[in-house]
């Protein structure tokens, strides 16, 4: 089973436990956690949240079976350094439906980094997947995010009001969509980049 993608910018390779300190050290900047509900977040937080869904993935993996979710560590093509992760979960109750997420550490905004790692998850969505369907959510501050998803085909479906407490306010949540219909990006020459 084919465990890591690349293109001339970004190397994306399913997460392992290992991983999680680098996925520490940036969920515990203030910067990267801005336009999230959580965090900054222990390492022991974080720990606690991507274990649980990286060990029965890689347990998926070693047996040769594809996982139901789908979590990626992003590395510079050119020398490995730690860019992010990102994700592409089975939605609940809804089948071939993924929602799907990305955090870019902060040393690597504003160079279409994000975009890059939303391609990938159109080409693994829907040219891997079999997704008929793809959805997202950002809070109504992340302009950068909106952004990303807006350029990527997403179309804004709803808001959430009030939908989060977090750092002393509360924060609405927008809800994107994706059907695979409506995909505007050319997803073969996405599977060409990834060969």
């Amino acid at each position: 089973m084919r465990t890591t993608w690349k293109d001339d910018t970004l190397c994306f390779s399913y997460a392992t436990v290992e991983d999680i300190d680098e996925y520490a050290t940036m969920l515990a900047k203030d910067t990267v956690c801005e336009h999230v509900v959580f965090g900054p977040n222990s390492r022991e937080e974080t720990l606690g949240f991507f274990e649980p869904l990286i060990v029965p993935m890689q347990e998926s993996i070693k047996s040769g079976e594809r996982p139901g979710n789908h979590v990626f560590t992003l590395r510079a093509a050119a020398d490995n350094r730690f860019v992010g992760q990102c994700a592409s979960m089975t939605s609940a109750f809804a089948r071939d439906h993924y929602q799907i997420g990305y955090q870019l550490d902060d040393g690597w905004w504003r160079a279409g980094l994000g975009t890059r790692v939303c391609e990938f998850l159109l080409h693994f969505g829907f040219g891997l997947l079999g997704a008929d369907r793809l959805s997202a959510e950002c809070l109504a501050s992340n302009a950068g995010s909106i952004r990303i998803l807006e350029t990527c085909g997403f179309t804004l479906e709803g808001r959430q009001r009030r939908q989060f407490f977090s750092r002393g306010r509360h924060h609405d949540q927008l809800l994107f969509g994706l059907l695979r219909e409506d995909v505007a990006v050319d997803l073969a020459a996405l599977a060409e980049r990834y060969r």
